[in-house]
């Protein structure tokens, strides 16, 4: 049946019926299957949802598939959105509706405090990743671990659950492990940064921060300026090595700017370079060469502004020139508008 009516490979199909033998006459994957598709699953979805779970096809369909479907249903999953969900997360199918699910989901959704006719934080954490809503022991202690030892407030608690949900799902020696590296670095249990330590931390293995120490220690900064940064701005972390070069020598060699107000700035290192540095620094380098400001503020506090206030108060204050500041100030569209 797999076969042809999902069009499986041979292997594929072969393994389905090895695996179900004992279901060969029952009538269950024809009637689940209808009903799929009076759900509005396409053929494509169907195929993708058995391919990843292929029990769903045998489940009871009226005592334990439909209870399931509409308890999403009942989540705000309407429509298109259904199918597009269910068929891509349906592991979640599999899993018992009172003992898994429903425990997991409210669990969430007190975390998220999302609306009952909405829940989009909910469906955003769990289109992240469905397994959270599949162990309650684990997301249980997890959420006590972050919220009671680590003094971690709930609504950064959702922020973390939100963003990477596959961390609730951890055993409790990696999540100890994590924070464990967050303190070494120099976040604290009372900091509101230790959170975000937390996210970047899972985001990057061992690895990948030595080199990105490595690089800022090439720049002359010590390794305690290096955790400084880090712990300011953990995204730092995330971002690429070719990023985080061109940033430091444009701010150090091209600008000249001292490495104490980088580290009290690194932030800025998270600005786009070709969108944002690289054009206000023209506008300052045309206005001091110009003779319009003495000393010329710094591009630190350029940066700071958003693109219509850079604009009046770097730009259009100056109506004589305003063509010539405007052209350096979009030069970088012009480029790659010719590329």
């Amino acid at each position: 049946m797999a076969r042809h009516t999902f069009n499986f490979p041979y292997s594929k199909a072969l393994e389905l019926s090895n695996r179900y033998s004992y279901t060969k006459t029952s009538k269950n994957p024809p009637s689940v299957l209808l009903y799929l598709k009076s759900l509005q699953f396409s053929d494509a979805q169907i195929k993708y949802a058995v391919s990843a779970s292929p029990q769903i096809l045998f489940t009871a369909l009226e005592t334990i598939l439909m209870p399931k479907i509409c308890f999403f249903q009942s989540l705000g999953l309407s429509g298109s959105r259904l199918p597009d969900f269910l068929s891509k997360h349906s592991q979640l199918l599999t899993r018992s509706l009172h003992r898994t699910l429903i425990p997991c989901i409210d669990i969430m959704k007190k975390v998220l405090s999302s609306n009952v006719n909405d829940n989009h934080d909910l469906f955003l954490a769990l289109s992240r990743c469905s397994w959270i809503a599949t162990s309650t022991e684990r997301l249980s202690a997890n959420l006590t671990y972050f919220e009671k030892e680590c003094g971690i407030r709930r609504p950064q608690v959702a922020m973390l659950m939100k963003r990477q949900p596959r961390i609730f799902i951890f055993p409790e020696s990696h999540v100890k492990g994590l924070v464990a590296r967050a303190l070494e670095m120099g976040f604290s249990l009372d900091s509101k940064m230790l959170v975000h330590g937390i996210f970047t931390l899972n985001c990057i293995g061992v690895e990948t921060y030595n080199r990105k120490l490595k690089l800022l220690r090439s720049f002359g900064f010590s390794e305690d300026e290096c955790r400084e940064m880090f712990r300011k701005v953990p995204s730092l972390l995330r971002t690429s090595e070719a990023k985080l070069r061109f940033g430091l020598e444009f701010f150090l060699e091209t600008n000249n700017l001292k490495k104490s107000s980088m580290v009290q700035y690194a932030g800025s290192l998270m600005y786009s370079m070709e969108e944002r540095v690289v054009p206000r620094y023209r506008v300052l380098e045309v206005l001091k060469e110009k003779g319009f400001v003495e000393n010329g503020p710094s591009l630190l506090y350029a940066l700071r502004f958003r693109e219509e206030e850079f604009v009046e108060k770097f730009i259009s204050r100056f109506p004589d020139d305003a063509e010539e500041l405007l052209m350096a100030y979009k030069s970088h569209l012009v480029v790659a508008g010719n590329k």
